[in-house]
């Protein structure tokens, strides 16, 4: 295992604020897949993702969200170089919707004229916006996925209004939704391609 601690939670929004950015979301979210990447990426995506997703951009979550980033990369030890976060995705997942294992990197560079230009993604983050459902379990695994020796971490302790932070090379997948509904806020930080 790369790193001895894969993923840190921290409680960061109350029920309160959950509700408000659920409903902030739901109503200025926009369609779509967001940058020209994403849209390749979410096109591959279509057989192992079912969801319905819309891109968010906002200052004032994304300054609630940044403590616990610097902090979870500082208390772990991880200590990696960040630039920038990207546009935050608003995901719903309905009964039957699912994740299956996926990475949130590559190892290419955001390409030349991207707003992300020369960056990569370093560390992902989901936020439980909900928490009426069953299923939809958030599962990280510990090297590559289906090989018998690794270990598959099922995130249990993740609440609604927690935050769920770790390193964007590790494979990980949303379980079948099995009734309710589950929405969640995720993102990205980018930083220098890894030396």
């Amino acid at each position: 295992m790369l790193y001895k601690i894969i993923y840190k939670i921290y409680n960061i929004f109350d029920d309160d604020q959950c509700d408000y950015i659920l409903k902030f979301c739901e109503e200025h979210g926009v369609h779509g897949q967001g940058n020209k990447i994403a849209n390749e990426e979410y096109t591959k995506d279509l057989i192992i993702r079912q969801s319905k997703i819309k891109w968010i951009n906002s200052e004032k979550i994304y300054d609630l969200i940044k403590p616990a980033i610097l902090e979870c990369s500082h208390s772990s030890s991880w200590n990696v170089r960040l630039a920038k976060m990207e546009d935050l995705q608003f995901t719903r997942y309905d009964i039957g919707d699912k994740y299956d294992w996926h990475y949130d990197n590559s190892r290419e560079v955001y390409p030349k004229n991207h707003p992300f230009e020369g960056l990569v993604r370093k560390i992902s983050f989901t936020i439980l916006l909900s928490d009426n459902f069953t299923g939809g379990e958030f599962e990280i695994e510990c090297g590559h996925p289906g090989e018998n020796q690794n270990r598959i971490e099922s995130v249990s302790k993740l609440k609604k209004g927690s935050i769920l932070i770790f390193p964007s090379f590790l494979p990980h997948r949303v379980k079948p939704v099995i009734s309710g509904t589950r929405h969640s806020l995720v993102g990205w930080c980018c930083g220098p391609q890894w030396s």
